[in-house]
């Protein structure tokens, strides 16, 4: 394990001649043998299928994306506000933000994958999909870190087995699939349809996606490879996403000031909540992407390594040589909170993002080290759709509302008064339990 800017920046940012892959771990994240962009390990066969992604990423899809975000923000929003009364001074009932945060982002991607939400905001039906991720992520970081992987990879492929050793696994994978294959089958007919029809197609990933091709090979995704594509992006981009707004949440309402600057700086630049759109102006918030930055450092997604196999001769490491099989990499957690890149790193400083609040050097340093979303050529594809729909959640929220911690809860913090976190490669968490009212001179978000 390397803690180290330049580690870092060997393990992952090296040319496709460099001695070193994805580990054998990524084969447990396989759909039903399937690897996806994620899983693939094999260099070119990730080459080619993130060639193919990238288009469902381009600022024009995100521009076309950013519709489903918003309508699916503003329904969520509405939900915070549910419990206020009269006799609480208009204060809502406490919400646990890490419940809510996943009910927002799983359903975000939901639309925008199958054309359709999971509806988790207001129906329980599907409630229990986000646990889905989490047993995966037990399974990737217990049996991806054993001989045990073969074992798995047979059971799972080429038996029924799975749903006796893992049943809740094995049965909440199966509401998942029992709405992921029907709602993709119907929304690429639909597509055909309405390309036959001469119509206006919805711009949401399954259209960026249908209509992308490798340009060397003329190849796009073929029916299996969509679906584990489309599971792919729910996955990574919704459990990583809601990690970041609960945890967002906690540390604001653990310190009131930064919140109120926040909430200034959204209030000063945007006159209604509906202003609040991708833009000139929100980018213009520099408080607002210091916080996210700050949440992301202190709390990241991925706290654990992505593990990395050193492959053909070997190679060098911080200087260091590694030999040939040997499992590598570099914990966000770790770097993010270490004393050499981050003056007191347990501190939530967003101010530390700020160049006329931070020193240079001490700033330079910061993003030397700075890794969320990993970096090189393996990185997150859909960082800049997080940070617009973080931007864009929290934005509308302490626009609208005054925020409060639930008095005498400290449900998620742990012993250095971080947002506590169970380390699974995401993350398991409770909490903040959050309460909510909507200011006085608030337009309905």
């Amino acid at each position: 394990m390397n803690a180290t800017g330049s580690g870092l920046r060997d393990i992952h940012t090296g040319s496709k001649n460099t001695n070193i892959q994805k580990a054998k771990n990524y084969i447990v994240l396989h759909d039903r043998g399937v690897p996806s962009t994620h899983s693939a390990i094999d260099k070119d066969t990730h080459a080619a299928k993130r060639k193919v992604m990238s288009h469902g990423f381009s600022e024009q899809a995100l521009r076309g994306l950013e519709g489903f975000m918003v309508e699916n923000i503003s329904k969520w929003t509405n939900t915070l506000m549910e419990g206020a009364s009269d006799e609480s001074k208009g204060w809502s009932s406490p919400k646990d933000m890490a419940t809510y945060a996943n009910y927002l982002t799983f359903d975000v991607l939901g639309d925008l994958c199958f054309g359709k939400s999971l509806n988790l905001i207001e129906s329980d039906k599907l409630r229990s999909i986000p646990k889905v991720m989490l047993a995966r992520a037990i399974v990737f970081s217990t049996v991806g870190s054993t001989p045990l992987i073969p074992l798995y990879k047979f059971i799972v492929e080429k038996t029924p087995f799975e749903k006796y050793l893992m049943p809740e696994m094995s049965a909440n994978m199966t509401k998942l699939v029992g709405f992921a294959a029907p709602a993709l089958k119907e929304r690429l007919m639909h597509k055909a349809d309405v390309e036959k029809n001469g119509g206006t197609e919805r711009k949401d990933f399954i259209y960026y996606l249908s209509e992308a091709k490798d340009p060397e090979t003329g190849e796009g995704y073929s029916q299996i490879e969509f679906l584990a594509e489309c599971r792919l992006l729910i996955a990574a981009g919704s459990d990583t996403s809601s990690l970041t707004l609960a945890a967002a949440f906690f540390y604001l309402t653990q310190n009131p000031e930064i919140a109120a600057k926040l909430s200034k700086e959204l209030r000063d630049t945007f006159k209604s909540v509906e202003e609040i759109v991708t833009g000139p102006a929100l980018n213009s918030c520099q408080y607002l992407r210091a916080t996210i930055d700050e949440t992301l450092r202190i709390s990241p997604p991925v706290p654990s390594s992505l593990p990395r196999e050193v492959t053909g001769s070997g190679m060098l490491i911080s200087g260091e040589y590694v030999p040939t099989g040997t499992t590598v990499g570099t914990s966000a957690y770790a770097i993010h909170h270490s004393p050499d890149y981050f003056s007191n790193p347990h501190l939530f400083k967003p101010e530390r993002w700020l160049p006329e609040r931070t020193n240079k050097d001490e700033l330079a340093r910061a993003k030397s080290a700075f890794c969320p979303f990993s970096i090189g050529t393996r990185g997150c594809l859909g960082n800049t759709m997080a940070y617009n729909e973080l931007s864009l959640a929290l934005g509308r929220v302490f626009w609208s509302f005054d925020v409060r911690r639930q008095a005498g809860n400290n449900m998620g913090q742990d012993k250095f008064g971080e947002y506590g976190m169970r380390d699974i490669f995401i993350t398991e968490r409770d909490g903040p339990m959050v309460e909510f009212r909507r200011r006085a001179d608030a337009s309905v978000p």
